[in-house]
């Protein structure tokens, strides 16, 4: 033990004064800075070696190289950003793996979740509120649906981890409880379908108004607002739906009135 570790010893207090943090150690690169003009650098983080400006804090610029240590393009996406609605969304990489995040960054600090083959993640479906109360504080439990199937949690969580498992409830209310999820669901389309038709002041296809037709008693469009394609993004139980617009651009085709008689 004594003749390993006395030469062991030596080349460890040498390490110690000579070598440094690789996050501290910077390699010159032969770039130039798109931001600021200066120079750049090579530098290492948490996901390993990136260019960086020579003028870090000053100036925040970073980018991914490729094997060569040369800068990759910025990889821009036909999604609009959730937040602001103004700007697409660029494909980044963090420490929990590539997302989607605003090109307006950091005024806006949008971003979408992507899974492990790169498609976008879909929001969660709100949970059911049930009449079971929770084996811990008596709440009432939530029901969710999940890939391994249903499962009750406290509505209190993370104050309350009270869980009930879905299987251990007798047939018939496994049956009511099945039952209520899919009539949510229907509910809930209704509630949103409802919504839209108010938020759109117009009468469009079978979206039709009263207050919206010509004097012959058809649709009535209003193009100048309402020409675009719509989505509501659904943000959780308790919280209202946020509307997401595409604007359509018709360069072949000019939009006209449409008669049916």
């Amino acid at each position: 033990l004594r003749e390993f570790y006395g030469p062991f010893k030596a080349k460890l207090d040498e390490a110690h004064e000579t070598l440094q943090h690789a996050k501290a150690v910077m390699e010159d690169a032969p770039y130039e800075c798109p931001e600021c003009g200066a120079g750049t650098v090579y530098r290492f983080g948490k996901n390993g070696r990136f260019l960086s400006c020579s003028r870090y804090p000053d100036c925040k610029y970073a980018s991914p190289i490729d094997r060569e240590g040369k800068p990759l393009p910025e990889q821009t996406t036909d999604i609009r950003c959730p937040e602001c609605q103004q700007a697409a969304m660029t494909k980044r990489t963090g420490r929990f793996g590539p997302f989607l995040g605003c090109a307006n960054y950091p005024e806006c600090k949008g971003i979408v979740k992507l899974d492990k083959k790169g498609a976008v993640v879909l929001p969660k479906a709100a949970p059911l509120t049930t009449d079971i109360p929770c084996p811990k504080c008596e709440s009432p439990l939530y029901m969710r649906d999940s890939k391994r199937g249903y499962w009750l949690s406290c509505s209190k969580f993370p104050r309350c981890r009270g869980r009930l498992g879905f299987n251990t409830l007798d047939e018939p209310k496994q049956q009511e409880l099945e039952k209520a999820w899919r009539v949510v669901d229907f509910f809930e389309l209704a509630q949103l379908m409802c919504r839209d038709a108010l938020d759109r002041k117009e009468s469009c296809g079978a979206h039709f108004r009263e207050e919206s037709q010509t004097p012959e008693g058809e649709a009535q469009r209003i193009d100048d607002e309402y020409s675009y394609v719509a989505a509501w993004e659904h943000k959780g139980a308790g919280s209202d739906h946020v509307l997401h617009k595409e604007q359509l651009e018709f360069e072949n085709v000019e939009i006209k009135e449409r008669s049916y008689k």
